[in-house]
């Protein structure tokens, strides 16, 4: 079931969600300067966009969605793994950054 447009005969939220955990992966390998690793995560999200597109025939709406709220996800959880961070470990800024 997609998350826009129900159809009942396949379940591709499956494939679709990982994307999202790849383009998550890509988010957090660039945010901490891993530019190899960033580019391999990339790559993946594309190839798995292409492929969904072509093999299963994808919902577009469904790929565009992913990837906005995967990139919603990283930015929440960059906030609260700073609370987590200062306020509970007590780490200081300049050893997180």
């Amino acid at each position: 079931m997609g998350i826009f447009i129900h159809n009942a005969k396949s379940l591709d939220f499956f494939y679709v969600s990982l994307i999202g955990v790849s383009c998550i992966y890509y988010l957090e390998f660039d945010a901490s300067g891993w530019k190899y690793w960033s580019y391999f995560s990339l790559s993946s999200v594309v190839t798995q966009i292409i492929s969904m597109l072509v093999i299963r025939s994808h919902i577009t709406m469904d790929l565009i969605f992913v990837l906005i709220s995967a990139n919603f996800f990283f930015i929440i959880s960059e906030k609260y793994s700073y609370l987590i961070d200062v306020f509970i470990f007590g780490i200081p800024l300049t050893k997180r950054l």
